[in-house]
């Protein structure tokens, strides 16, 4: 506390919550995610203005609790999906509103052994919903609602998941088949690529955005004696890397809506997480 020059600090969150709204304005909570859901609950009972990390709970099935109360809850929240604030998006939403989408790519790799080795036997089943639900609601917030057309579950693990899924995807507004790869642990790129008639769009480190169009060809030579096809470059983009990329727009955001009662941006709502969830569900096979 004497580090951060912190006045005063609680051990319990229903110690918090009693504070006086005057000292207690709005909540970061950045628990552990797999003990999110019941802190998640009584801030969000609270009506405290609140941007929770993500997953704020491990079931899309609460999570519509939560929003079907008579009352819902989640007015003044925000969940912590940050990669939607990357400066380079409008440039993608701008593609996606003037150009024919054709199809999408991606691929995410996300390491789940070195993290989750000492985690209880069931916490790796839900690697999607802890590591891949960014990139995954990515997707929902660029495509809009997505179904699982096809998806093959290879590689069963210890603990009962999978150690791949890979399938097609369907965004329902549009019927743009969705390509997914999910290896698990791979040594790979993470990558989001949207094919348009004449372009490629692609996020490869998902904070780096590269157009692509054209093509420069190489003719065979006897170092080389085929001929070579590389893609040209039209734009490179990068997020801002001054702090974590995407959360100084997030933050911003938040104050403005959830604080301040601004109309909402393109932050992640409840009801947008639960849709992420269910999808992690979907693909995993659990709903």
């Amino acid at each position: 506390m004497d580090d951060f020059q912190v006045g005063r600090a609680c051990d319990r969150v229903e110690d918090l919550l009693a504070m006086d709204r005057n000292v207690v304005e709005a909540l970061l909570v950045a628990t552990p995610w797999d003990r999110t859901a019941d802190i998640a609950e009584q801030v969000l009972e609270a009506g405290i203005p609140s941007l929770i990390e993500k997953p704020p709970a491990l079931s899309s099935r609460r999570l519509r609790e939560w929003l079907e109360r008579p009352t819902p809850l989640g007015e003044r929240t925000l969940i912590g999906h940050n990669r939607r604030f990357y400066e380079f998006l409008p440039e993608v939403r701008q593609a996606l509103s003037t150009r024919t989408l054709l199809s999408v790519e991606g691929s995410f790799p996300d390491p789940l052994d070195a993290d989750f080795a000492s985690a209880p036997a069931w916490v790796p089943t839900m690697g999607l919903l802890s590591r891949t639900s960014h990139p995954l609601d990515l997707l929902l917030h660029l495509l809009g609602d997505l179904r699982v057309e096809q998806m093959h579950r290879t590689g069963r693990r210890d603990d009962g998941g999978f150690a791949a899924y890979n399938g097609l995807l369907v965004a329902t507004a549009t019927d743009v088949p969705v390509h997914l790869r999910i290896n698990f642990d791979a040594p790979s790129r993470h990558r989001l690529a949207l094919h348009f008639s004449d372009r490629i769009y692609e996020l490869s480190p998902l904070e780096t955005l590269t157009v692509y169009h054209g093509m420069d060809v190489a003719d065979p030579t006897p170092e080389h004696p085929i001929r070579r096809y590389s893609p040209q470059v039209e734009i490179s983009l990068k997020a801002d890397l001054t702090y974590k990329p995407g959360l100084r727009g997030q933050l911003e955001e938040f104050i403005a809506s959830c604080v301040h009662g601004k109309p909402r941006g393109v932050g992640c709502t409840l009801a947008d997480t639960e849709r992420v969830t269910r999808l992690c569900e979907a693909i995993v096979g659990s709903n």
